[in-house]
């Protein structure tokens, strides 16, 4: 009976893998189909055009993704670090506790939320939308990850090498510089692509703070536009136009981020 039972078992879990597999074939390949045809230079080199013209592209978005991902991506890292540092020298605390505990509700919570908070404490206190707003709603959805992630890095730290460091007299401070930042670096930049990876994608965030834009802009202060901001605008959308435009878009998006996963895979066998 046990044998039998295990068998079935089997059978039902190889079933869900291929019925789960073959769906995200599907996908990928209506992906790979409707977006390769829709590419060209035009897509990268042109901002969007009204309804009917012959060519528009992702330009404006494309350029405001980079630009609001950074601004995002340098709040997630500067904050994470310190936050996952502290949590690592003060785990008994109770600030750290509460601290890890709200890492960890953060890191569950929607990230539609994230973006209404920041609408009513940075937008409306702005009296408009704006690229800054993007980058900070989606620096709320990334810290929590970071944080908790760079505390389990700071805690493989060797305790031979922090005996060492502060059995020669050395203060905390240049041990936490020389010894536990020196030996997390490449696991932290790891984790800072996988943040990367996690943010870019993201749309609820910025309807409400970065909102989009038509035109090419470079000022974080204005509302911009951004690559998973625009797709979702012109997928809605019921023009057939924005609608291959809005493929291209998410085949650049999906390539950008299967990039940075094969660089992360490329790196764990290094260090492995």
């Amino acid at each position: 009976m046990r044998f039998i039972v295990d068998k079935v078992f089997q059978v039902f879990t190889l079933g869900v893998a291929i019925f789960v597999s073959l769906i995200l074939a599907f996908i990928l390949f209506q992906l790979i189909k409707d977006g390769i045809s829709s590419l060209s230079i035009n897509f990268f080199t042109e901002t969007a055009r009204p309804v009917g013209s012959s060519s528009g592209g992702f330009k404006q978005a494309i350029v405001g993704s980079i630009i609001i991902d950074s601004i995002a991506m340098i709040i997630i890292v500067c904050l994470s670090i310190l936050g996952g540092l502290y949590l690592h020298l003060y785990s008994g605390s109770f600030f750290a506790k509460v601290l890890k505990e709200s890492m960890s509700l953060l890191q569950g919570t929607p990230t539609i939320v994230c973006g209404i908070c920041v609408y009513y404490i940075v937008v409306k206190q702005m009296g408009h939308f704006s690229g800054l707003a993007g980058s900070v709603a989606l620096a709320l959805v990334g810290i929590p990850y970071m944080v908790l992630a760079s505390e389990q890095i700071f805690n493989m730290t060797p305790t031979l090498l922090l005996e060492a460091a502060y059995s020669l007299g050395l203060s905390r401070t240049r041990v936490i510089f020389f010894v536990v930042l020196r030996f997390a670096k490449f696991p932290l930049l790891a984790i800072s692509l996988l943040t990367l990876a996690r943010i870019a994608g993201e749309t609820a965030p910025l309807l409400f703070t970065a909102f989009g834009n038509s035109f090419l802009e470079l000022n974080p202060t204005r509302p911009m536009a951004a690559i998973p901001l625009q797709i979702f605008i012109y997928a809605i959308s019921p023009y057939d136009e924005w609608h291959r435009l809005a493929w291209a878009g998410a085949l650049v998006l999906i390539t950008f981020v299967t990039v940075l996963s094969i660089i992360l895979g490329r790196y764990r066998r290094l260090g492995e």
